[in-house]
């Protein structure tokens, strides 16, 4: 049996000027890399990654049953450990 956390990550980074997509995807796997570590010092494992989706009409939408639908979608990093 395991115990989980689901912590939000950004679902984008923002890379300097002239920055390649290379380098831009080394920053970011570093980035994760140094927060599962420190996880990890607590004794979470990385487990996985999930996306989810989240659907909104807006204030007045959602209370007249009309407006227009926007959606945004989100990352979440699960971690476990054994209970």
């Amino acid at each position: 049996m395991h115990e989980y956390r689901m912590i939000p990550m950004p679902n984008a980074f923002v890379a300097r000027f002239g920055t390649s997509i290379n380098k831009q995807a080394a920053l970011g796997a570093e980035a994760f890399t140094e927060f599962a570590n420190e996880q990890a010092s607590q004794g979470w494992e990385f487990y996985r990654v999930d996306t989810f989706t989240i659907y909104d009409k807006g204030c007045l939408g959602g209370l007249f049953g009309g407006g227009t639908i926007s959606s945004s979608e989100y990352y979440v990093a699960t971690f476990r450990r054994p209970k």
